[in-house]
């Protein structure tokens, strides 16, 4: 037995309490060397992992704030287009020869605007003329309604003008017959002239009137016609 062994053992005799795994085991008079920790037994293991959940996390995070942002921020262009869509069309209320007002079923239209300088007895004065303006009034409504030339108020450049009541000598009036006082039931129809004398060189002529269809319904409206 070589000295180095006879020491152990005789410290293990010495010592009956040491136990004897406590001592590594000798190869070639040097220490084995210890087993290696398996990774996930290393503290800086564990280390690695939390910062990469964390940055993990945290791109997900910012991911969402992301998206929730651009819903609850619209585009400008998307807003331009929910103000237009919100914006309610002006409803029309000028009109010129040829159109047609309307309110509820009760329809206005301006057949024609003719410039007349008199025929037999009916003469404008000196320096006038007259502009006759024939208007096709229908009652599509369920009320009667009531149709009155002075509801009519005009204006020639500016000026305020009457209308003219004439019983014929004018071929329209003639054909028509004035608008005077008419009441229209339901379904019926009524044609008929405004004359005003206005003088020559006018350049424009207004007419306004309500249109009435019905009790507390009615729609103001104006008529233009320009003098070429």
């Amino acid at each position: 037995m070589d000295n180095n062994n006879v020491n152990a053992h005789s410290n293990q005799n010495a010592n009956p309490n040491v136990n004897p795994s406590q001592y590594a085991p000798i190869n070639n008079g040097k220490l084995a060397p210890k087993p290696k920790k398996p990774l996930y037994k290393k503290w800086w293991f564990w280390v690695i992992i939390g910062v990469v959940l964390l940055m993990f996390i945290a791109a997900a995070s910012g991911g969402n704030t992301k998206e929730e942002t651009s819903v609850s921020n619209p585009t400008e262009e998307q807003t331009i287009e929910t103000k237009a869509a919100e914006k309610p069309k002006k409803e029309k209320t000028k009109f010129t020869v040829g159109e047609t007002a309307s309110n509820d079923g009760v329809k206005y239209k301006f057949k024609e605007a003719v410039v007349s300088h008199g025929q037999d007895f009916s003469q404008p004065a000196k320096g006038k003329e007259f502009v006759i303006c024939v208007f096709k009034v229908t009652n599509k409504s369920e009320d009667k309604i009531n149709v009155n030339a002075f509801d009519f108020k005009a204006y020639c450049d500016d000026n305020a003008v009457e209308d003219e009541i004439t019983d014929g000598n004018l071929d329209l009036v003639e054909k028509y017959g004035s608008i005077s006082v008419n009441d229209l039931e339901p379904g019926k129809k009524k044609t008929g002239c405004l004359t005003y004398e206005v003088p020559k060189g006018w350049k424009k002529l207004e007419i306004n009137t309500k249109i009435d269809a019905g009790l507390f319904n009615s729609k103001d409206v104006k008529f233009v016609v320009k003098n070429k």
